[in-house]
């Protein structure tokens, strides 16, 4: 690997996955919560510069590293969130299994640690060559 490329890594802790993954999160009693992977990401903030906001600089640019946003260079995740909730994990992934998951909201944008390794457990699907 080249020494000039920066890398960046899941935090300890976090599930570790790629795109087309799915993740099954526990928010409670009787609720699993089924998530796709689309993307995994960095978020970098832009500022305007110029007077119509029609072209934008990353802020990294303009602000001293001491004052960049928290978010800034943490993994984040896009994924499509599926509506329903399962009783089990097993209910959850039979559901990825037989690709019967319902209504769901695309581009969700989720820092990696939202998916503790405490609550979340990473389905791995066959991917298409």
């Amino acid at each position: 690997m080249n020494p000039n490329v920066v890398t960046y890594s899941v935090p300890e802790g976090a599930v570790k996955c790629v795109g087309g993954d799915y993740i099954i999160r526990n928010r409670g009693p009787e609720a699993w919560k089924v998530f796709r992977v689309e993307s995994v990401v960095l978020i970098s903030r832009l500022s305007p510069i110029t007077a119509d906001a029609s072209r934008f600089m990353e802020e990294l640019h303009l602000v001293p590293g001491n004052t960049m946003p928290k978010e800034y260079g943490k993994v984040h995740l896009i994924v499509t969130v599926f509506h329903r909730e399962y009783a089990t994990e097993a209910q959850a992934i039979a559901a990825i299994n037989t690709n019967a998951l319902g209504d769901s909201m695309e581009g969700v944008c989720r820092d990696v640690s939202y998916f503790a390794t405490s609550n979340s457990r990473v389905v791995k699907t066959e991917r298409m060559p």
